[in-house]
Order: structure tokens, then C-alpha cells, then sequence
């Protein structure tokens, strides 16, 4: 019973995604179909193109710094408060930690039309991508 209960947790967890992600998706998404034109206007000029096979490779990268904190060690500690004296326990924070994110947004052009898009990185989500006009 506590297996099927763990598995279906599991399940349910796995059918939700990053609603940033998805919003992110969603919106590139209505720039298939247009022209290259309108998705350099609509997304600025290109960090990169690359030609093959026929088709055009436009990518777009966005990269930052962002701060979180690095987890410490758990800490013990006894106390002497009382006759009886007392324990403790607690859990402390390191320092800072820096982690690059980025995400880079590549489209495929056949035709002077954008075919499809694909991306990749450890933070796509919707943060003001593309712009709107």
C-alpha cells in the first residue's frame, strides 16, 4: 500500500512542469511560422548564426550571475542551562554561492520562415522573451 501511495505521488509529480518553462515555450512558440525578418525584429539581432544544409540556425543566448546559499554542515550543540542541563540541535547556512544561469534560444529558418525552435541551459523561463510590440 505505501509503495502504491509513493508511486502515485511520483506520478503526479512528474506531470508538472516549470510553468515558467512552458510560458517561455508557449511564447516562442507563435514566432514559428513567421518570417526571419519578423523574428529578428521581434527578438533583436542574433548572438550567433550558423548556416547548414540548407537552413538558417539563429541563436539567442542570455546568460547571469544569481545568488543563493551554499547548505552547511549540521551543528550540535549542549547546553548547561538548568540543573538538568539541555541539548540542542540546529542547522546552520554556509556562505554565499554565485551560479551561472543561462539559457540560449535557438531558432531553424527554412525558406526565410522559422521551422522551430529548441532550448538549452539550466534557467528557460519566461523572462521577457521575446519582446512584445
Amino acid at each position: 500500500m505505501r509503495g502504491m501511495v509513493i508511486g502515485l505521488v511520483l506520478l503526479a509529480l512528474a506531470g508538472c512542469g516549470d510553468p515558467g518553462r512552458e510560458e517561455l515555450e508557449g511564447r516562442l512558440g507563435e514566432l514559428v511560422g513567421t518570417s526571419e525578418t519578423e523574428l529578428v525584429r521581434r527578438m533583436g539581432v542574433p548572438a550567433r548564426v550558423v548556416e547548414a544544409g540548407g537552413r538558417r540556425f539563429l541563436a539567442y543566448s542570455q546568460s547571469w550571475l544569481d545568488t543563493g546559499y551554499m547548505p552547511g554542515a549540521a551543528a550540535a550543540g549542549l547546553g548547561g542551562f538548568g540543573p538538568r542541563g539541555g541539548f540542542g540541535m540546529g542547522y546552520g547556512f554556509g556562505g554565499p554561492l554565485l551560479v551561472e544561469r543561462n539559457c540560449e534560444a535557438t531558432f531553424e529558418v527554412a525558406n526565410s520562415r522559422v521551422a522551430a525552435f529548441t532550448l538549452r541551459g539550466n534557467a528557460c523561463r519566461w523572462i521577457n522573451w521575446p519582446a512584445q510590440s
